[in-house]
């Protein structure tokens, strides 16, 4: 989901599970997954695995 309100980068996007916040897409991405969730367009993300112990932005 969008983040605009990240002090980071207004282009960030969340990326959530179970409504826990467990990353977010890169800076090389996220402009155009921002663009196109702006536009209404469902997406969903595949990750074949976390590190239990990184923190969001890893």
């Amino acid at each position: 989901m969008p983040d605009p309100d990240n002090s980071y980068d207004p282009l960030a996007v969340c990326l959530k599970q179970q409504g826990e916040t467990i990353g977010y897409v890169s800076r090389a991405a996220n402009a155009e997954i921002a663009s196109r969730l702006d536009a209404g367009e469902p997406l969903a993300a595949y990750l074949p695995g976390l590190h239990p112990n990184a923190e969001p932005w890893q």
